[in-house]
């Protein structure tokens, strides 16, 4: 009586993880490619205010690759370039207004386990190695993934805090076709 019970627990806990597992890996799976951004915006989390802190059509690429590794670039259009021609060179306030203008970072990423049998939406993790901004090096940014189709949407779990107000950041991001 009792071993019956322990093993259909066992059974249990199994078909459950294992199901889990599955979920994750189909998520995982459909993350992986090439995304082209869509919308970046922002809402405040006190007056629910909205703003496009890359502008109304911002340029964006997200790669999700079988490996594991992420790199995400966005960039708001229109850029006034440097009047000098040295690379990586300019006045302080181009390289300012440019470092305003453009976000990107890099690194492994993780879709988590979780209890949830929601097959559309789960947290990815990004583990950043690299970025633009560098208080993110060395950091992990959790993002809620929703795909549907080929629309990603991606938005910060934790506030961020943009000209000090906390604001939320929601991406929408459309897959490309895969080249062959």
């Amino acid at each position: 009586m009792v071993r019956t019970f322990v093993l259909r627990r066992v059974g249990v806990l199994l078909f459950s993880t294992s199901a889990r597992m599955s979920l994750r890996s189909l998520f995982r799976s459909k993350l992986i490619g090439t995304w082209v951004l869509l919308e970046y915006r922002t809402e405040s989390l006190k007056s629910k205010q909205v703003e496009w802190p890359f502008g109304s059509s911002p340029k964006g690429i997200l790669i999700y690759s079988p490996e594991g590794y992420m790199s995400a670039q966005v960039m708001r259009p229109g850029t006034a370039k440097h009047e000098g021609q040295e690379f990586l060179s300019g006045t302080d306030e181009e390289l300012a207004v440019a470092m305003r203008h453009y976000l990107a970072y890099s690194g492994r990423f993780t879709v988590p386990d979780m209890a949830s049998t929601e097959k559309s939406t789960r947290r990815v993790i990004h583990e950043v190695e690299m970025s633009s901004y560098p208080n993110w090096i060395g950091t992990t940014q959790e993002r809620v993934a929703h795909i549907e189709g080929d629309i990603l949407e991606l938005s910060t779990v934790h506030p961020l805090v943009i000209s000090g107000i906390e604001q939320r950041s929601f991406l929408t991001w459309r897959k490309l076709p895969r080249l062959t």
